[in-house]
């Protein structure tokens, strides 16, 4: 009869039923989270306008916004202020158009469509960078998440955490229609993306009770970029629907979050795995019967205790040889590794990676590959709206070239992990400086064909990183990398909107060519600096790490003598 944890999860059934229930909640979530992501395509929109007249002539009015004599009115007559984007005075509809007219107070929007822009007056003045702020708080709050949330599921459990953050979701998102003011809504939007993290918890459980060996695949499947898909259509689908109303669009997004609350409080069993290393081992015993259940496995071999875990016999040793204050005193230090003493080891952490100049170099590298993908691929997301063509088509297309990134582990595994993303990634750093040059041609479908390619080869180097990153790091911190990483590639998503607001340029390239260099400047560095893992055993300790980061040279599988 199995008696240690893993044993006993081999024993209930590792990648059965009860997984693949697990990888289907996985899939909800993060469907959903990219419908959250891709919102602002539609509610922070462009929208026509053209000067309200009455704001115009009360600006031209003596003593108002400085027009007061007659020089000055004909100086603001001669610098365009009564352009076509004017009312004009005999009462007849001027042309929407999208430039802003000097010392305008308020504009009148195209009502055939509605975004918070037109909703607030957000065109012109100082708060045209308002609805690129409203992109980033989601992100800015979804990487701060990371640190907190992590660390409270770790200490009260992953599925309840996880379980208040999906409520909490649902609340934000279906309060976010009744925003009076940008503030408001961007404080509402913030708080959406501090529960996105959710999406992560429920990864850990499902990661913490299945097979190892394949949760690489799983996790490129599950947190990789192309499972945004459904999200992305679901959000063109009701953004189509709803474009005379942003408000409805996002009480449509709130119902599936209410939805997966339900759902999430019945199925997402608490990990089993957390448990038994908290000393709740009756709890995870009773998990690890129901998974052997779900997957027609026997029960009655089921058995876990608290001595099998290390802190518990750790504990009881203390207990039976010191007093009870030193054994807290020993907990506290296995706790808080830096309480220990000089003689004792410290456990590795982060910085631990930056402890040599080839580690650094490495490391840096590992998340500058992160922040590139995240850049371009965010960047050209958040972009559809100044591509010729149509938004919703556009946005379908953009959508589903992701799909086939999900096959990127074919060029992985043919070519290796480390040129297969470099050449993925420097052919979308080309096709990201020739793409806005194209806008003139044949009305706009060269460039869209462009932003597809960029698009598909965006995703399909990001979602490589899900496999190429945990490879290279050591085990004891693949976690920690991997969270570094991620955190990394936050920062370029809340970065994104306000780089594609940069109008400079021919064809505004600006924001293009920057993704172009980004680019080429990673995929030099990791063709240079990185180290290639297909086929080449994982390393264990920081050592082995800085030694591979120096050498960049990983031993085979079929090395001899190999442990791993």
């Amino acid at each position: 009869m199995p008696r240690d944890f893993d044993s006993n999860l081999e024993a209930a059934g590792t990648f059965g039923r009860a997984q693949f229930l697990l990888i289907a909640l996985n899939f909800y979530i993060n469907a959903y989270i990219g419908w959250q992501a891709y919102i602002p395509v539609f509610v922070t929109r462009d929208v026509k306008f053209y000067c309200d007249q009455s704001s115009a002539n009360k600006s031209m009015s003596s003593g108002q916004s400085g027009y007061g004599s007659e020089a000055e009115k004909d100086s603001f007559i001669e610098n365009g202020f009564y352009g076509s984007d004017v009312a004009p005075s005999n009462g007849s509809v001027p042309a929407y158009g999208d430039e802003c007219t000097k010392g305008c107070q308020s504009y009148v929007y195209d009502s055939k469509i509605s975004s918070v822009v037109s909703e607030f007056d957000l065109a012109c003045g100082d708060q045209n960078l308002l609805p690129s702020l409203s992109i980033s708080a989601y992100w800015v709050a979804f990487l701060i998440s990371c640190f907190i949330s992590g660390a409270l599921s770790d200490r009260f459990g992953r599925k309840y955490v996880s379980l208040t953050l999906i409520i909490c979701f649902a609340v934000a998102t279906s309060l976010t229609p009744l925003a009076n003011d940008i503030y408001t809504y961007i404080g509402l939007r913030f708080a959406c993306g501090f529960c996105a993290i959710s999406s992560y918890l429920d990864y850990i459980i499902m990661a913490e009770m299945m097979d190892k060996n394949k949760l690489s695949m799983i996790g490129m499947t599950v947190e990789g970029s192309a499972i945004f898909v459904p999200g992305e259509l679901f959000c063109i689908l009701f953004g189509y629907l709803f474009q005379h109303s942003w408000r409805l669009q996002f009480v449509a997004m709130a119902v599936p979050a209410y939805i997966y609350a339900v759902i999430h409080f019945f199925l997402m069993p608490e990990s089993a795995r957390w448990l038994h290393s908290k000393k709740k081992s009756q709890k995870a015993e009773k998990i690890l019967r129901q998974i052997a259940a779900i997957n027609k496995q026997d029960t009655s071999v089921i058995s876990l205790s608290d001595k099998d875990s290390q802190v518990s016999r750790f504990k009881n040793s203390a207990q039976q040889s010191e007093p009870e204050e030193t054994a807290s005193e020993s907990q506290r230090l296995i706790q808080n590794p830096d309480m220990r003493t000089s003689q004792q080891r410290t456990e590795p952490n982060l910085l631990s990676m930056f402890g040599t100049f080839h580690s650094a170099i490495l490391t840096m590298t590992c998340g500058a590959s992160w922040f590139c993908g995240s850049l371009i691929y965010y960047g050209i997301t958040y972009n559809v709206q100044n591509i010729g063509g149509n938004i919703f088509v556009n946005s379908v297309l953009l959508a589903l070239f992701e799909i086939p990134s999900l096959f990127y582990y074919i060029a992985m595994d043919i070519f290796g992990r480390k040129k297969a993303f470099v050449y993925s990634m420097l052919t979308c750093a080309v096709a990201c400086a020739i793409l806005p040059f194209t806008e003139p041609l044949l009305e706009g479908k060269v460039e869209i064909g462009f932003a597809v390619l960029v698009k598909l080869l965006a995703a399909g180097a990001f979602n490589m990183l899900f496999i190429y990153i945990p490879e290279l790091c050591p085990t004891q911190l693949r976690s920690t990398g991997m969270t570094f990483c991620s955190a990394v590639a936050r920062v370029a998503a809340l970065a994104s909107p306000f780089i594609i607001e940069i109008k400079l340029g021919p064809y505004n390239c600006a924001p293009f060519l920057i993704f172009a260099l980004c680019g080429v400047v990673t995929s030099l560095a990791v063709q240079f600096v990185g180290v290639e893992t297909k086929g080449r055993r994982f390393i264990t300790t920081v050592e082995e790490y800085e030694q591979m980061a120096k050498t960049k040279h990983l031993e085979s599988l079929n090395t001899k003598n190999d442990n791993c």
